[in-house]
């Protein structure tokens, strides 16, 4: 496949008919491609920059008959000189490794997409998708929809109307009051209300904090729960304050809203287990896929352990396809739920041993055995399909590996987790209906307990 020059977005700005003309009948081998920045002398355009691959680069130098300096290759013409640059393109697996950092540039350029077009890695404000113009791909179209998710939601007001709260641009006090609540109810922010911005109306925003704040002042335990989810709600039926759950989107976004107080939690799913599969070896990062059937819609449900970002540290779950009719990805279940539906899991890094200690340096021969009954338990099952079979003294021998090698402790860390939960699982194969429905609600933040939002998916 080829791809044009994306002229309607910068080459179209420089008056150089000769540059137009030759560079407009360009059919480029690779589809990313971004402007990046012009110079002028007075009004006058007279140069560009653009970042593209070095496949379209080493393309271009072909075809130009230029050879680049570096990462640069400049096209010259008679009254403009354009400049190709090489991007820092990283693969899937660097971009999976920068986790949460892409994850956070990603939810806070769609938050400034909100107020303005984002049409370019630089429009984003964030290093991490200048440096990686696939990664702003990937988030392209997120920056698209959601402002247009937005704006249904908010109609017939604009945005202008509303102030957007972030816990890294909130200068409001609205971030203390949410630390007080949760503080005084005794509950996790996250797990009662994953709201990732809250759109308050400006001209109301005193009078709403101020609410909030002597409802946090004279409510007590559950009442307190109550009270505040209910005057939250309230608000947004007002469209005073209105919590918004982001997301990365892959297609045209959906809009759900979650907790509605007084409403019915949904009916729970009949659940069956229909596959694990177990891989030990260091031939990938996580044990590998959970998949459960949901009877009622006949959809599969999927489900992994894995870190948040990978590394020597504490597993996390996650519902990637939640077998609804939509097939929902849900994204992480709160680690509180996952304790109180599956006690017995692997919840402390000291397991392994602490790192400034050395890794693995706590799994003795006792943890050794305990590990290996998980996995052969596992491996018996029925439902289990086993990759790299792995004998007693392998697996020995990825532990004494892992106490020397940080690369493997990090991998296997992770594996023995997912092993954990699995056994878990496995053992309790006839309450995975009830098991499931509850992390899934867990994963939604359905509860009677959970604050109202808005999930944008």
């Amino acid at each position: 496949m080829a791809y044009e020059l994306p002229l309607n977005n910068w080459l179209s700005l420089i008056k150089d008919e000769e540059a137009k003309t030759a560079l407009g009948n360009v059919k480029l081998p690779d589809d990313t491609f971004f402007g990046e920045s012009v110079y002028k002398i007075g009004n006058k355009i007279i140069n560009i920059s653009a970042k593209t691959t070095d496949i379209n680069v080493t393309y271009l130098s072909n075809l130009f008959k230029t050879k680049p300096v570096g990462k640069n290759l400049d096209i010259v013409f008679p009254k403009s000189k354009i400049r190709f640059i090489v991007s820092g393109k990283k693969n899937a697996t660097n971009r999976n490794a920068l986790g949460k950092k892409l994850s956070d540039a990603g939810e806070l350029a769609t938050i400034a997409a909100l107020t303005k077009p984002i049409k370019s890695p630089e429009d984003t404000g964030q290093q991490i998708f200048i440096d990686d113009v696939k990664a702003f791909k990937d988030w392209q179209l997120t920056f698209e929809l959601t402002p247009k998710a937005v704006n249904k939601i908010i109609a017939p007001l604009p945005i202008s109307k509303f102030t957007i709260l972030h816990d890294a641009t909130d200068r409001t006090n609205f971030k203390g009051i949410i630390s007080d609540f949760t503080t005084k109810a005794k509950v996790v922010k996250d797990s009662w209300n994953p709201a990732d911005i809250y759109l308050i109306k400006t001209l109301k925003a005193t009078v709403i904090l101020t609410q909030l704040m002597n409802i946090i002042k004279n409510y007590e335990g559950s009442d307190l729960v109550s009270a505040f989810n209910a005057k939250m709600y309230d608000f947004f039926m007002k469209k005073d304050l209105i919590p918004i759950s982001l997301k990365q989107l892959t297609g045209e976004p959906k809009i759900e809203l979650n907790n509605i107080p007084g409403a019915n939690i949904p009916k729970d799913s009949d659940i069956v287990l229909k596959n694990f599969n177990c891989d030990m070896s260091l031939t990938s990062k996580e044990i590998g896929l959970f998949t459960f059937t949901n009877k009622d819609t006949n959809k599969t449900i999927s489900m992994q352990v894995r870190g948040f970002p990978f590394g020597y540290t504490i597993a996390q779950t996650e519902i990637t396809s939640d077998g609804s009719l939509t097939g929902g990805r849900l994204g992480k279940v709160s680690t509180s739920v996952v304790d109180k539906v599956l006690e017995g899991r692997i919840n402390s890094i000291s397991f392994f041993g602490n790192v400034t200690q050395g890794a693995f340096n706590q799994f003795d021969q006792t943890k050794i055995n305990e590990s290996w009954t998980w996995y052969t338990t596992v491996i018996n099952d029925n439902n289990v399909t086993v990759n790299n079979r792995l004998t007693k003294k392998e697996f020995e021998e990825l532990i004494a590996r892992a106490k020397k090698d940080f690369k493997i402790a990090e991998t296997l860390c992770i594996k023995i987790q997912g092993l954990k939960i699995m056994y878990l699982l496995v053992l309790r194969k006839a309450e995975i209906s009830v098991i499931m429905n509850k992390l899934i609600n867990g994963a939604k933040k359905i509860s009677s307990d959970n604050g109202f939002f808005i999930k944008i998916y």
